[in-house]
């Protein structure tokens, strides 16, 4: 039976040191206003575009982000679906 307290302890244990971290990411990123370092993402494909050696990740990424940040001003409230011509959205 002390068997099993101490294994529910070690799970209960990690799974409140998850919780915690996830916590901390979620109001540290609030703060800095980069939700999953989407901002960091943009300032390097933006980096590659000014270079002139564009990535196709990068560029695929920018051209979601503009053409959403584009719905966004015209009032869209759902995003459309894009596509790169090959089927993938």
């Amino acid at each position: 039976m002390e068997e099993g307290k101490g294994v529910a302890l070690a799970i209960l244990g990690i799974v409140a040191v998850v919780a915690i971290f996830g916590l901390v990411l979620l109001f540290t990123s609030s703060k800095t206003g980069k939700v999953f370092g989407v901002q960091d993402d943009i300032a390097q494909c933006e980096a590659e575009l000014n270079s002139g050696s564009l990535t196709l990740w990068c560029q695929d990424f920018l051209s979601e982000y503009y053409a959403a940040q584009q719905y966004r001003q015209i009032g869209g409230t759902t995003q459309p679906q894009y596509t790169d011509g090959q089927g993938y959205y």
